[in-house]
């Protein structure tokens, strides 16, 4: 077993135990084992959760195919919970959709809590159009959503279901 392997062993062990979620890592893949998630949407399919960095270094890979990430959530539409930004890393954001609005999430009290989502992946520019009314169903001010000038390329997600912890 190489050192990176061993250290990626290490930290899917404290996430499991620090979130309460239990995975495993089989070959390198993480396997969601816990029965203690909410359900939205359609049930999950049993694939295992693909790594950020996976989806990060081959994101073109990923592109229009049905994947499963894992991440933590930053925020929700306040007004109907029709989406959900989802920090994969410190660094990388998934701005996730609910297919045809047939489910939708809590609109508060979620953030931070671990969401796993299932879904088309793709990378998308959001209009500034779009993004000021995602900023205004998120409850920002008048003047955040006024400093919104450009577009956005971004990972997007049209989810079918997600589970969150």
């Amino acid at each position: 077993m190489n050192l990176n392997k061993f250290f990626f062993c290490v930290f899917v062990l404290c996430v499991s135990c620090n979130n309460g979620i239990d995975v495993e890592n089989n070959r390198g893949d993480i396997v969601i084992k816990s029965s203690k998630f909410d359900y939205y949407g359609e049930r999950l399919s049993p694939q295992t959760v693909l790594h950020y960095r996976d989806l990060i270094d081959q994101s073109s890979e990923f592109q229009n195919k049905t994947i499963k990430v894992i991440g933590d959530i930053k925020s929700t539409c306040a007004k109907k919970g029709c989406w959900v930004r989802v920090l994969l890393s410190d660094t990388v954001e998934l701005f996730v959709k609910f297919k045809d609005y047939s489910f939708f999430v809590p609109k508060s009290g979620v953030e931070g809590k671990k969401i796993v989502v299932e879904g088309v992946f793709n990378i998308d520019t959001t209009s500034v159009q779009e993004l000021r009314h995602y900023a205004e169903d998120a409850g920002e001010s008048y003047e955040n959503i006024q400093k919104i000038v450009n577009p956005k390329i971004e990972y997007t997600m049209i989810a079918n279901g997600v589970m969150i912890r």
